[in-house]
């Protein structure tokens, strides 16, 4: 006996040339209804035996969707609710979510109840849905579950790489977001050196936050040539850098040395005294002269 929450339900696996009857009931929580009665009988079969039934098989049933790595992802399903025709195997449709390029689309076959989807791109959220295969025949496709990939390392270097000299002991780098980050990007990592030779461990390095696209790297040395790199970070771990860079710092056109300044302003001012000291001086003596000049005349 069934219990009914649909207005259709098949009959299957019934046998050839054979008289059923069927009765449906209609009821609630107080009483039973009054039975309609159906009475029948099933093809008789001519020729060759074919399947039960010449409709597609029915779609999987439950299906579920977990992220094995940052390149697969499982998935699992249960045969369809009412069995129409005998599956021989499932067809798996997966595409990313929202796309309209066919050729991104996959399938993969199974003939279990079960298929790990790989060769996935990491930290990428797709869109999946099963297909029952009869022997001559497929069923539609289920509806669509989703799925995300989990995160992995930056695969390319961060883009657009720039080295500007602000002055002759700072530069500014700046840089875009890599082509396929695999995830959040956490932290940009900035390392440069004036000796290209050296080991990457040798070199000095900055750190900046994963949102932020520039930065001032100051202290540098005038009229020195730097090489500089960039590398991006998930919470997995860091990427590839990208190819290294150059920049000169210039030399300075004019410092003020506050020193030799100095000296030279208490030079001008002892110069300027001295000055001044030797023409009072001159002046009172040529004074002197013309007073006794004047004082002899007068005796004469």
């Amino acid at each position: 006996m069934y219990t009914l929450s649909v207005l259709v339900l098949p009959f299957v696996l019934l046998v050839p040339d054979r008289q059923y009857e069927v009765r449906v009931w209609a009821f609630d929580k107080q009483k039973d209804g009054t039975a309609a009665v159906w009475k029948g009988r099933t093809d008789k079969i001519h020729g060759r035996p074919s399947e039960p039934s010449s409709s597609p098989p029915w779609p999987p049933n439950s299906i579920q969707a977990i992220a094995n790595s940052s390149t697969s992802i499982w998935l699992r399903w249960e045969n369809p609710r009412f069995i129409n025709r005998r599956i021989i195997s499932y067809t798996v449709r997966c595409s990313p979510a929202g796309t309209t390029n066919a050729s991104l689309v996959s399938y993969y076959t199974s003939s279990s109840l079960e298929v790990l989807l790989e060769r996935l791109k990491p930290f990428t959220h797709y869109e999946l849905a099963v297909q029952s295969n009869g022997v001559d025949t497929a069923g539609p496709f289920s509806g669509t579950v989703e799925e995300s990939t989990l995160p992995d390392r930056p695969s390319t270097p961060p883009e657009e790489l720039q080295l500007s000299a602000i002055d002759s002991s700072s530069v500014l780098v700046s840089w875009r977001p890599p082509l396929e980050p695999n995830g959040v990007i956490i932290s940009y990592r900035i390392l440069y050196t004036v000796n290209l030779s050296e080991p990457e461990q040798q070199w000095r390095n900055l750190s900046e936050d994963g949102g932020i696209f520039s930065t001032e790297v100051r202290g540098l040395s005038r009229g020195t040539r730097y090489f500089f790199k960039v590398g991006s970070s998930t919470k997995v771990g860091p990427g590839p850098f990208t190819p290294v860079m150059d920049v000169q710092t210039p030399l300075p056109m004019y410092e003020l040395d506050i020193h030799a300044v100095t000296g030279i302003i208490v030079g001008v001012c002892l110069g300027l005294i001295c000055i001044l000291l030797c023409m009072c001086f001159s002046f009172r003596n040529s004074k002197s002269r013309s007073v006794f000049i004047l004082c002899a005349c007068v005796v004469f």
